[in-house]
């Protein structure tokens, strides 16, 4: 089980720290190692993006230019109403699509495939890391269930558990260029050998989930 020391907050900086956060104060005896999922994630990933050092694979790069103004897109990545139209790939749906779009927020959403009632549902989540509109969104991309909480991939899982998707949005011609970035976050080796292996994989997906949210976005006009 991995652990984390978290910082003495009894020490007033750190009251201050969390009062400004709106992170509650934990109760627990001080100067103990903790679980990583003694607390929910949210306020584990405002202390280690604050206190602690990140490992992190080489990036997977793929970029694609819409013909929608970036205040569109942004919001397509942001937005409940907008996320639970595009996000699944083709034959798949939405069911179940939940925003909290602030920094430590995150997005919790639920999909199957279509016309087939007993289908598995698959679950996932992002949390939100760095929100800038309508230049820039930072995520933690995990697995997750109906509770919401961290789950291997169901169908493979030496796959990271955690991965960190950097999106960028920049005007250009026609349109507004999308990047991603999105790397392995805080992987062991194999994890992280899986995670390079696969780039050629991410293309298709990634592609793929290109052209449904740019069909999407033609609708919008």
């Amino acid at each position: 089980m991995n652990q984390v020391a978290l910082p003495d907050i009894q020490d007033s900086k750190w009251q201050r720290f969390f009062k400004l956060d709106s992170v509650p104060a934990p109760q627990m005896p001080w100067g103990k190692h903790v679980p990583w999922h003694w607390r929910d994630q949210q306020n584990y990933l405002t202390i280690k993006d604050r206190f602690m050092s990140e490992k992190l694979s080489a990036p997977f790069v793929i970029e694609r230019t819409f013909s929608a103004p970036r205040a569109m897109l942004y919001a397509a990545l942001t937005e409940a109403g907008h996320l639970g139209q595009w996000m699944a790939p083709a034959g798949m749906e939405i069911t179940h699509c939940a925003v909290d779009a602030r920094r430590g927020g995150t997005f919790h959403y639920a999909m199957k495939a279509r016309g087939f009632a007993a289908a598995p549902t698959m679950w996932g989540k992002w949390t939100f890391r760095e929100l800038a509109a309508p230049d820039r969104l930072v995520v933690v991309v995990q697995f997750s269930d109906a509770e919401g909480g961290v789950t291997r991939h169901p169908m493979a899982p030496q796959w990271p558990l955690l991965t960190l998707s950097t999106t960028t949005l920049t005007e250009a011609a026609g349109g507004t260029l999308m990047q991603v970035e999105w790397r392995a976050l805080d992987a062991n080796a194999g994890e992280e050998a899986i995670f390079n292996a696969s780039h050629a994989a991410m293309t298709m997906g990634w592609g793929a989930t290109m052209d449904v949210l740019d069909a999407y976005l033609q609708q919008q006009k």
